[in-house]
Parts: C-alpha cells; structure tokens; sequence
C-alpha cells in the first residue's frame, strides 16, 4: 500500500503574478519593470510578460513613462473583501471572543498608545472594569 503525502496544488505561474503584484503595494509611486525584475529576482522578460497579463486585467496600469501603478482591479477586489470581513470579530483575541460570546457584557478596546491597547469590560449596571 503506496501512502500518498498531502497534495500541492501550487500553480507556480500564479504564485509568481500574485508576488509580483504585492510587490506594487509596497511602493505607492510605482514601480518599472527593470525594478520589479531586480526586487523579484526574475528576467526582465519574464517580468514584462506578467506585467503585461496583469495590466490587460485591470490589475495593474502602466503610465506614460512605464512605470506600473495598482489598478481598478485591487480597488475593486479590496472593497469586496473589506465588505466580506468581520472585523470585529477578527480584531478579538479568541479568548475575548469567548468572553463576548457567553456574557451579556459590553466590551470595548480603547487604544491609547498604538503599541498599548487597554480592555474595557462595561457591566450591565454600566460600571465600568479595566482588566
């Protein structure tokens, strides 16, 4: 009996685009297909294909100097997933989730410093318990 190891369905061609394409929103002034070739370490030529494939698809635009800027496409991908995610419940610890879910309290997260967050518990009196 032959046991078969987890299968990989990496699409290496899909990888790369989608590499590619993270790459431009590390770099809001764009970025040429020369510079996008040195970051990713691919040949230009292959560079130049992609980006040529993600500017026909709305993901990418090319201004008059060659330098690629995201597209519409993004935008447009970006709002969907944003619409789609409950951003509440993804910025809870699973512990504090816990906590919402099976007490009739109010929680609130306050940030005071970026690097700080203070949890606020307010009681069904309206007290309010800092933890």
């Amino acid at each position: 009996m032959t046991v078969r190891g987890k299968r990989n369905y990496d699409i290496t061609a899909l990888q790369r685009g989608l590499r590619l394409l993270h790459l431009f929103s590390e770099f809001p002034r764009g970025l040429t297909a020369k510079q996008v070739a040195g970051l990713s370490r691919l040949p230009v030529s292959t560079v130049h294909r992609f980006l040529a494939n993600l500017v026909s698809a709305g993901f990418l635009n090319r201004d008059g100097e060659g330098t690629h800027h995201l597209g519409i496409a993004c935008f447009s991908i970006g709002q969907a997933a944003v619409g789609q995610l409950d951003i509440r419940r993804l910025s809870l610890p699973t512990h504090l989730w816990l906590v919402v879910s099976v007490t009739p309290w109010e929680i609130s997260f306050d940030c005071l410093v970026i690097s700080w967050t203070i949890f606020s518990v307010v009681s069904q009196k309206g007290s309010v318990v800092s933890v």
